[in-house]
């Protein structure tokens, strides 16, 4: 008889050090293979032998963990690995603060990570509560799902074949429930903004290493942050999550509609805008949460850029649907489009007008005054030209045909008549024109001749 292969054996020195940083691809793992990576977390952390946990006690709590998630489009193991494996990144980049977590409160919040979102539906908080469903009904309101994990959670460490915490003295045990389940209340959503301004304005200012409050904040915030740290990672690791998401609330916005419930706009299909959603998230609640923690923790920093790089990708896309739509609409006036060859110079830097450009069907590229370096390429559907031009702001990069092109070129007030019943798009244009000028301006104040900025 073979002997059987060890499920671990996947798992290199190599795959151990990059558990450690935000650029981790789990779309490469299965759910099993999850499990062991979790499995050397706690390993690598030294939970194991500080805390006395056998391994086969260990195995069973994430399995179990494991087949208790459900295969919900967003809210499954993956992304409960996800969770913990960034808590683990913040782990490791701050590992050499002395007035951080200490070896206990990471293990407490390690496992908070991984229940956070136990036996989670696909359904939220707001669902269960206009539905009046029984969880709803067991917690009163309060943070329901949130209690839900939780005390899943807690039934499945109740199990002695599952219970990492047997262990601990009756002191560490409660110390520990206190932190994982203040933890994994502290990623009910519709808390967000408070913590965050408490964290701001109450702990940085005031923080004392051997403050018991400030510590359990400070496992707080790191859950919090690994719990919508998806736009921290690289974009093709993070862009999957944001479909898979809305997947989730378009299945419960029909529900609701069949029940005759509230549905969100967000969360509605008939009206939801993925790109402009992720945009907002980012901008109002992710991004502000991760600065916040680097006023405290400025070694996080750097991942400030893969924030500010999705940001970005996500503001192209949002631009470029609605200058599609806005392209739909223009196209109305039956003006004849512009044919240029591959090479021509259809907007050159330093001018001004009050020309919008459509691009009915071809390539264009965006390049330096040396024509040599590309800023960014469009294709058809976009609008180009900087239409800050409108506000007497000149062009600051050259648009060159990368293919032969067909161009719609329409003046400002005739776009503007087009879009009055078009409120949305019309105040795209106008923060559009409102960000060319502020750049301009700063650019007039750094008098720097070589500074190039562009948006298409």
């Amino acid at each position: 008889m073979a002997a059987e292969s060890d499920p671990r054996a996947f798992i290199t020195r190599e795959i151990v050090e990059a558990l450690g940083r935000p650029d981790f691809d789990m779309w490469h793992y299965s759910r099993e293979q999850c499990v062991y990576l979790l499995e050397a977390m706690f390993i690598e952390l030294g939970a194991v032998e500080e805390f006395h946990i056998e391994r086969d006690v260990l195995e069973s709590f994430l399995s179990t963990v494991r087949h208790n998630y459900h295969e919900t489009p967003f809210h499954n193991f993956h992304h409960a690995f996800c969770v913990a494996q960034m808590v683990y990144t913040i782990f490791t980049t701050l590992k050499d603060r002395p007035d951080y977590l200490n070896p206990f409160e990471k293990f407490a919040v390690l496992i908070a990570a991984i229940i956070h979102d136990l036996d989670h539906r696909g359904l939220t908080n707001t669902y269960h509560i206009n539905s009046r469903s029984d969880l709803a009904i067991n917690y009163n309101d309060q943070s329901v799902l949130e209690n839900h994990h939780c005390a899943t959670g807690f039934r499945i460490l109740a199990r002695p074949r599952c219970n990492i915490l047997q262990h601990l003295s009756v002191d560490q045990f409660k110390k520990a429930r206190k932190i994982i389940v203040s933890c994994v209340l502290s990623t009910d959503m519709a808390k967000h903004f408070t913590q965050r301004a408490e964290w701001t304005e109450k702990v940085v200012p005031n923080f004392k290493a051997d403050d018991e409050g400030h510590r359990e904040f400070m496992c707080r915030m790191t859950l919090m942050c690994a719990d919508i740290s998806n736009e921290v990672r690289p974009w093709w690791v993070s862009r999957p999550w944001a479909t898979n998401l809305m997947e989730e609330f378009f299945a419960q916005s029909d529900r609701e509609k069949r029940e005759g419930l509230p549905v969100l706009s967000f969360m509605d299909r008939d009206q939801a805008q993925l790109e402009a959603g992720q945009v907002g998230f980012i901008k109002n609640i992710l991004r502000p949460l991760w600065e916040g923690a680097m006023m405290l923790w400025p070694e996080l920093a750097p991942f400030l850029a893969s924030i500010n790089e999705n940001l970005a990708h996500w503001s192209m896309f949002m631009t470029h649907k609605r200058s599609q739509i806005m392209l739909h609409i223009v196209e109305k006036s039956l003006k004849p489009g512009v044919i240029f060859n591959a090479g021509d110079i259809i907007v050159r830097m330093g001018e001004v007008s009050s020309k919008m450009y459509f691009l009915r069907s071809g390539t264009v590229e965006v390049r330096a005054e040396d024509m040599i370096t590309v800023f960014d390429s469009m294709s058809q559907g976009s609008f180009f030209g900087e239409i800050g031009a409108w506000k007497g702001v000149p062009r600051t990069a050259n648009i060159v045909a990368k293919t032969q092109i067909e161009v719609l070129i329409v003046d400002k007030d005739d776009v503007l008549s087009l879009l009055a019943p078009y409120p949305a798009h019309l105040r795209l244009i106008e923060d559009i024109c409102a960000e060319r000028l502020e750049m301009h301006q700063r650019r007039e104040q750094l008098k720097k001749s070589d500074l190039l900025q562009f948006a298409g």
